[in-house]
């Protein structure tokens, strides 16, 4: 069992290349233009569902229930950066967007199994983090410039459980879809 874990995700990994340089180019872009502090995502991933801190004996009832999902896989697309605001700035989170009816149903299974713990809202993959704005107006532009940029195409035939142990994300187990 993983010690000194700080919480526990549902997500999709993003592994095609040509996707993650697409984003990568964005967020070098973003970090160069020096009117935001930025923190960037190490693993690019879809969160179906954050489950929080838990403990083991809940986590491993989560996976049970998990593995009794049954769907067929199925194409999603990644298109424009968006923003969620914080308490304290206009823009904390930067995300792409993800397209696809498939995500859909695989949130509504997955929140079905998990009884709905912190269910996410809006498909998405979040690329950067907010962390102190220099010049909101031109952070603003910048992000509107990308707002249907097409990052990709890519087929969803996984899912997995992820733990947050010190900052790196560990799969503790992968559901296949059919």
């Amino acid at each position: 069992m993983i010690k000194a874990v700080r919480s526990f995700f549902i997500a999709i990994d993003i592994d095609d290349e040509e996707i993650i340089g697409r984003v990568r180019a964005f967020q070098k872009k973003l970090m160069n233009q020096n009117f935001a502090e930025i923190q960037s995502n190490e693993r690019l991933h879809i969160t179906l569902n954050f489950l929080g801190k838990l403990q083991w004996k809940t986590i491993n009832e989560i996976r049970v229930k998990l593995r009794k999902i049954h769907m067929n896989s199925f194409d999603t697309m990644l298109r424009g950066v968006k923003y969620f605001p914080s308490a304290k700035l206009p823009i904390r989170i930067l995300w792409v967007s993800v397209e696809s009816v498939g995500i859909r149903n695989l949130m509504e299974k997955v929140c079905a199994a998990t009884l709905d713990r912190y269910a996410e809202e809006i498909p998405h993959v979040t690329i950067a983090r907010v962390r102190k704005i220099v010049d909101v107006t031109r952070l603003k532009k910048f992000i509107g410039n990308y707002k249907n940029y097409f990052f990709g195409k890519f087929h969803v035939n996984c899912f997995s459980l992820k733990a947050n142990v010190g900052g790196k994300y560990v799969d503790i187990e992968r559901y296949s879809l059919l």
